[in-house]
């Protein structure tokens, strides 16, 4: 599972890269979330391999969509919903979401 979560990662990172090649996001945003789904990966990693369950597995990424959330709700941006997907190498896939008051 965890290196499956890895390779989703960094197929993730690569789409930011070619966002940076459209001009449609910036470096230091492209270092900051390469920096914040790297530390969420190893986080993940370490508890998956000490048997800590899928919950402690799946924390980092519950953090980065309340990170979203905070943004979206800071910058005015409507919507009801942020949703995390993984994509696993073996296309398989998992969602995560959170759904605020209206």
């Amino acid at each position: 599972m965890m290196t499956e979560m890895m390779l989703a990662s960094w197929e993730t990172i690569a789409r930011r890269t070619l966002m940076i090649a459209r001009d449609t996001c910036t470096p230091a945003e492209y270092r900051r979330m390469v920096i914040e789904k790297v530390a969420a990966l190893q986080r993940s990693t370490l508890a998956g391999m000490s048997g800590r369950g899928t919950r402690a597995v799946l924390a980092p990424w519950h953090e980065i969509i309340d990170k979203v959330w905070g943004y979206s709700e800071r910058s005015g941006i409507r919507g009801r919903t942020v949703t995390l997907k993984v994509k696993f190498a073996n296309f398989r896939q998992i969602t995560r979401s959170r759904t605020g008051q209206t």
